[in-house]
Parts: structure tokens; C-alpha cells; sequence
């Protein structure tokens, strides 16, 4: 949904469907470890799917970084979480008692 509304603001005057195909894809495609996060690889895909349909190609590299960026911005939160305290100290008394209380069930 969030592509199909991007590919709009962007004036990419796509179906849902065609939309929802091409993300799709390229997401799956992008699991294969041959680049890092999928950069070139969810461009190309969308490139290839996207270009087939005549849409302007600066529009449709747009789309996909913009994609890339929306899906980074978690992870960018919990490295600064992380950065903030890397590692965490657990209070020992309580985990222990939810281990108790769940050994008791």
C-alpha cells in the first residue's frame, strides 16, 4: 500500500496491482546475498518491471530509493538505541523470578 501511494505522490500513475507485483518482487529478489540491504538489485528489478509498463525511469529510481530509505528508518532508530547504551544491564533479581514464577505453572 505504501508503495502504490509513493508511486502516486511521485506522479507514477500505476494500478495497485502492477504496483504491488513489481515491490513485491523486487523484495524478494532482494533477499539473495548479492548486494548490501538490496540497493541495486531492488533498483534494477523495478527498473526492469516498472520500465516495461513506459514509465520515466528518473521517476522509477526515485521510487525505489525513497523505498529503500522507508524501510531503513527503523533500523536507523535502533542503532541510535544501541549506540546510546550497547549493552543493556538486565536486572538479574527479576529475571530470575519470572523464571521461578514460570517453573511453578
Amino acid at each position: 500500500m505504501q508503495g502504490w501511494i509513493l508511486a502516486q505522490a511521485l506522479g507514477i500513475s500505476v494500478d495497485w496491482y502492477t504496483i504491488a507485483m513489481a515491490v513485491t518482487l523486487a523484495s524478494i529478489l532482494t533477499t539473495f546475498p548479492i548486494s548490501i540491504q538490496g540497493i541495486g538489485v531492488r533498483e534494477g528489478v523495478l527498473l526492469l518491471v516498472l520500465g516495461s509498463f513506459g514509465f520515466d525511469i528518473g521517476r522509477i529510481v526515485v521510487f525505489s530509493i525513497i523505498l529503500t530509505l522507508i524501510s531503513l528508518t527503523p533500523s536507523i532508530w535502533g542503532l541510535i538505541s544501541w549506540l546510546r547504551d550497547p549493552f543493556v544491564q538486565i536486572e538479574s533479581d527479576a529475571l530470575e523470578e519470572s523464571i521461578l514464577t514460570t517453573e511453578e505453572i
